[in-house]
């Protein structure tokens, strides 16, 4: 069975990965600073006690964390378990049919962005790119522009150099491109998807 402690250090290495350009929970394996005596004295104690006995393993809580730090708050915690395990299933269903989803936003950016010369530079105007704007309005998925990255376009690293001025655009930039090595899929389901595709 998980225990709060379990759950307290899955939590705290996914936070400080997702939160800070230097830390990567792959690459230390998880490992941090955190003592379990420093755990036992911590007052919210009995919150990550509560939400283990409903995780079932440490993979589980992984993703559930991942999840909620992904669709929900970095805070979730401290909210209603029931809320959170709402995001979680949200996560878990676009995880399991990704290429279906990406193939549906592959197709809402081609309409989207018709005459358009690059969706992913900035409008002419000086406005956010085209398909930013389109995530951030919620109608395609943040994994949907992680396969984009990584298969068709790398446009990241453009984006963190054009936006480092921007606080808001860069946090986000960050947690998606900490988010990347989570998102599975199948490159040779994808790949097809991006054939002939006109942005």
């Amino acid at each position: 069975m998980l225990s709060g402690w379990d759950l307290f250090k899955i939590h705290h290495s996914l936070k400080l990965h997702f939160s800070s350009a230097s830390y990567d929970v792959l690459k230390y394996n998880g490992k941090t600073n955190v003592s379990f005596n420093s755990f036992e004295a911590r007052r919210d104690k009995l919150r990550f006690d509560s939400f283990a006995h409903k995780l079932i393993g440490k993979n589980k809580a992984g993703h559930f964390c991942i999840a909620n730090f992904m669709y929900g708050s970095h805070n979730f915690i401290y909210e209603s378990y029931d809320d959170a395990y709402e995001i979680y299933l949200k996560w878990k269903k676009v995880r399991e049919s990704i290429t279906r989803e990406f193939e549906k936003d592959v197709s809402f950016i081609q309409s989207a962005g018709s005459g358009v010369f690059d969706v992913f530079a900035k409008t002419k105007s000086g406005k956010l790119p085209p398909v930013l704007q389109i995530v951030l309005a919620g109608k395609i998925s943040c994994e949907t522009l992680i396969i984009l990255n990584n298969e068709h376009k790398e446009f990241f690293d453009n984006w963190v150099e054009m936006y480092d001025n921007d606080p808001y655009v860069s946090k986000l930039l960050l947690k998606w491109k900490k988010y990347s090595p989570f998102v599975s899929y199948d490159a040779d389901k994808i790949r097809p998807v991006l054939e002939g595709v006109k942005f």
